[in-house]
């Protein structure tokens, strides 16, 4: 069925919560040999802001297979989280953004079912108050972290809708490998509380750990209005702890 090559979308959410936003969305779809998809979307608002540009493409081989580049951008502020005409007595004082660098490798099995290679750089800022207490003239700590992230994923979907599915069945497992290096830079609030010195000094550490998800959707008796399933989902980590108790 043919389709117009350029989508539009374009919405947001108002609300007396400081988590009003707007949302512009672009997709571009180009099909000569091969299948094109270019696409962007952007939020912005006062606590949350985000940019993502992605690109995809469809490779009509006997066996079909998939490239796909990934550009994500978010900022969350949490120190604005006043309603409307109402100061927040206990704000959060954390700053947190986060970039990220994908490439996507993928093919089918079967009809429906696929396994996905990716590769990502990962980029944390995290600006936050470890003891929670802010003046004019302090100066926050920041944990940064630099990484690499390689990931297997296995998933089947035979659900009859993307969303309020009522048959069918989803399952998706998926194993990760993140390494990469932590930078801590201290700040000028003091920290002793949790039995550190006031004013620490800036370190540097290598992490890397493994983490693995599954999860399982499946849903096994519909009749008139009403359908009965079952959702399951675990994840295992050894992700290392970082260079003080807030980060």
């Amino acid at each position: 069925q043919l389709k117009k090559s350029l989508k539009i979308d374009i919405g947001g959410n108002i609300s007396t919560r400081p988590i009003s936003n707007v949302f512009f969305g672009v997709q571009y779809n180009y099909l000569n040999r091969k299948a094109y998809t270019f696409a962007s979307n952007f939020y912005t608002g006062r606590f949350y802001e985000s940019v993502q540009l992605l690109g995809r493409i469809d490779y009509p081989s006997k066996l079909p297979l998939f490239l796909s580049g990934e550009l994500t951008y978010n900022h969350w502020d949490y120190y604005n989280t006043s309603k409307i005409f109402v100061e927040n007595p206990s704000p959060t004082y954390l700053n947190q953004s986060d970039r990220k660098m994908v490439l996507n490798f993928g093919m089918p099995l079967n009809k429906n079912a696929r396994i996905v290679l990716s590769s990502s750089f990962i980029n944390n800022d995290n600006q936050y108050s470890p003891t929670n207490t802010f003046a004019v003239g302090d100066v926050l700590d920041k944990t940064i972290f630099n990484g690499f992230r390689a990931a297997l994923t296995f998933e089947k979907n035979s659900l009859n809708r993307k969303q309020y599915s009522n048959s069918g069945k989803n399952i998706l497992i998926s194993l990760n490998y993140t390494t990469g290096k932590e930078h801590y830079y201290p700040g000028n609030i003091p920290t002793n509380i949790f039995g550190v010195p006031l004013y620490p000094n800036i370190a540097r550490n290598y992490r890397k750990w493994f983490h693995a998800h599954l999860a399982y959707e499946n849903y096994f008796f519909y009749h008139k209005a009403y359908s009965l399933g079952v959702l399951a989902e675990a994840m295992v980590s050894n992700q290392p702890l970082y260079n003080n108790y807030y980060a």
